[in-house]
């Protein structure tokens, strides 16, 4: 009943249905909210980008980089789709999350971070791969995930880590963490 309602004439029951699907999160629901992201109802969109975010099925990233790509044009970049590419934690987005973590907003820029640590985070196992140049899949960094390759940094205890400081030498100081304040 509620793919149907996504046909509904009414937007309001579409983006009902939309909200609803995403509170179940069923992967049969997937191909239905990819059709509803084209709704021509903004709410709806908005609802069906945040359910495809809560099912967290991988076949929804290539369209939620398309629908990203074609908001941008329209002059917005849509957080909830960030959001929902960090959550379905799929490394496939990964050039374009690093684009957008460089962007002049303050909001999509933070949201595009957290969005990479949720990635990294997620398939940081080693065995994840980051899409080069190109669009082919390249193996994350052995042992470090995908998290070093993104933030500049390996794991302790492999080749070229610091070693102790030798007895009345002071440690070197750490690293700054990387902090990225909230906007006002």
């Amino acid at each position: 009943a509620l793919h149907k309602a996504l046909d509904d004439p009414s937007a309001r029951v579409r983006q009902r249905a939309a909200e609803s699907l995403g509170e179940l999160a069923s992967p049969e629901s997937v191909q239905f909210l990819l059709k509803a992201l084209e709704d021509n109802d903004n709410a709806v969109r908005k609802e069906a980008v945040d359910a495809l975010g809560r099912i967290g099925d991988p076949q929804s990233v290539g369209p939620l980089m398309a629908y990203i790509e074609s908001r941008r044009l329209d002059g917005e970049i849509p957080l909830n789709a960030i959001w929902a590419l960090g959550n379905i934690a799929d490394p496939t987005p990964l050039s374009l999350l690093m684009e957008l973590r460089d962007n002049s907003d303050p909001y999509v820029a933070y949201n595009a971070m957290w969005a990479l640590r949720e990635i990294g985070d997620k398939k940081g196992d080693g065995a994840a791969t980051a899409t080069g140049e190109g669009g082919e899949a390249a193996p994350a960094e052995e042992g470090g995930g995908l998290l070093p390759s993104l933030f500049g940094g390996g794991d302790e205890g492999e080749e070229g880590a610091e070693e102790a400081p030798a007895e009345g030498e002071e440690k070197p100081a750490e690293p700054p963490k990387l902090n990225i304040p909230w906007p006002p």
